[in-house]
């Protein structure tokens, strides 16, 4: 009889899963087994079957939903998770082609185990990880960053519902810091107190609210989706919502103009910055989009976010531009 454990052995050193290992009949597997018991290995044996065909074809795969620890035998909630972790260290994902999707999610494994999956991700295709509802923490130093390296084309990487410390985030942050392929990344958890106190080091990589530099200098081609049961999203979570990274940008300084318009600050900031009346023309280029969508689009705009037509009048009314009183002090000599 070939057991789950052989099975696993045998489709393990078949790395380039060039063909799906046949499933014994339920005779064979009968022998050794007591009714429920060996109903429950064809089932097992059956779902490898499927794991590794779609391997094979480049389909996506993932453990089951959910694991039943009362009704199940031990080893099933061994086997897929132990599927999981050899399949990726063996190098099965690794240069594979055809995959674009790999879904392993509720492995329930232990820390290490998990983040040995995670570390060792490779596809040069793959666009979409689904790695929700794991037990992924306590990342080392080049983990993430090593994953992006590891995943040029990777577009999406869903972490919700792990137990992301503040130290992963110090790590994330570094990663996503300057990327410019990952354009999703979503976290998720279930109650407040579990969200990282410093979840600010994260979202400033995506929108840096200090100065229009910063801002200009942010991530503009990644989102950030955080979700908080029972409360709203966070709100870094409504940048990088476009396809094109310049638009994202623009969002983000017509933002930080919105909130300085508020207060009356525009025009301080562009003096105390000696920023010169030949960059006038580039903000006024700057505000002209959103003119169009507050008109076009009154349900579109932010709360905080004010008419581009107050905007100009506050920098237009308050600006102290040196080449504009320059060029008056000649006129009055003249």
């Amino acid at each position: 009889m070939l057991k789950p454990g052989k099975y696993l052995e045998v489709v393990m050193k078949n790395v380039n899963w060039e063909y799906p290992l046949d499933v014994p009949d339920e005779d064979e597997l009968s022998l050794g087994h007591d009714d429920g018991e060996y109903r429950e290995v064809v089932n097992i044996m059956n779902h490898m079957k499927v794991l590794t065909t779609k391997m094979r074809r480049g389909k996506p795969i993932s453990t089951p939903d959910s694991v039943n620890p009362g009704g199940t035998p031990q080893y099933y909630q061994e086997l897929l998770p132990l599927f999981g972790l050899r399949c990726i260290s063996k190098g099965a994902v690794n240069n594979h082609d055809l995959l674009l999707q790999l879904v392993l999610n509720n492995c329930e494994t232990d820390q290490g185990s998990t983040r040995e999956i995670f570390s060792k991700l490779k596809s040069p295709t793959l666009e979409n990880i689904d790695f929700t509802c794991n037990n992924l923490s306590n990342l080392r130093p080049s983990d993430m960053s090593d994953l992006l390296a590891s995943n040029p084309s990777l577009k999406l990487l869903d972490l919700r519902w792990n137990p992301i410390n503040e130290q992963d985030i110090v790590y994330m942050a570094d990663a996503i810091r300057n990327n410019t392929s990952l354009r999703k990344l979503l976290f998720g958890f279930d109650d407040p107190s579990e969200f990282p106190g410093n979840w600010h080091l994260l979202a400033s990589t995506v929108f840096d609210q200090t100065s229009l530099n910063s801002a200009h200098d942010s991530n503009h081609h990644c989102h950030l989706n955080l979700e908080i049961s029972g409360i709203q999203t966070h709100p870094i979570s409504r940048f990088n919502m476009y396809e094109d990274p310049i638009l994202n940008r623009r969002k983000k300084i017509y933002n930080i103009l919105s909130a300085w318009n508020r207060k009356r600050e525009n025009a301080a900031y562009f003096e105390s910055d000696n920023i010169s009346i030949k960059h006038m023309p580039q903000i006024l280029a700057l505000l002209k989009p959103f003119s169009k969508h507050y008109l076009d689009d009154e349900e579109g705009k932010e709360d905080d976010e004010v008419e581009p037509l107050s905007i100009v009048y506050e920098i237009m009314r308050d600006w102290k531009m040196p080449e504009l009183y320059n060029y008056l002090d000649v006129m009055e000599e003249d």
